[in-house]
């Protein structure tokens, strides 16, 4: 595992910076779940910022959230969803992973309309 892990990493590092797919996600985490969780981890990171961004920029209430889970979401949960999401919905795999985990998100962990 440890030798794909590396493959991954230079395979990565030394390709232009463009989204990974959902097919591309998927074949990671079929050949390294590890690498796909640590990929959900950043995404769900980066995401979180730019809410944090999102809500001081515009001024909007503090409490604004794209998806409203009650209680603490662990990563695995996060990577899950996305996975159920990729395997129930093949013809939507070829947009970037990201694009297709915010809906996967937002459908799992829907907010209350005020």
């Amino acid at each position: 595992m440890k030798t794909t892990a590396l493959a991954f990493a230079a395979a990565i590092a030394s390709a232009p910076a463009a989204a990974l797919t959902g097919n591309e996600f998927l074949a990671m985490y079929e050949t390294d779940k590890a690498a796909s969780l640590q990929y959900v981890a950043g995404m769900i990171d980066g995401m979180n910022a730019m809410q944090y961004a999102e809500i001081r920029a515009s001024k909007r209430d503090e409490n604004f959230k794209h998806w409203c889970p009650s209680g603490t979401i662990t990563y695995l949960q996060y990577h899950d969803v996305l996975v159920k999401r990729l395997r129930d919905r093949p013809d939507g795999r070829h947009h970037p992973a990201s694009g297709i985990a915010y809906f996967a998100f937002k459908d799992a962990w829907p907010c209350e309309k005020k």
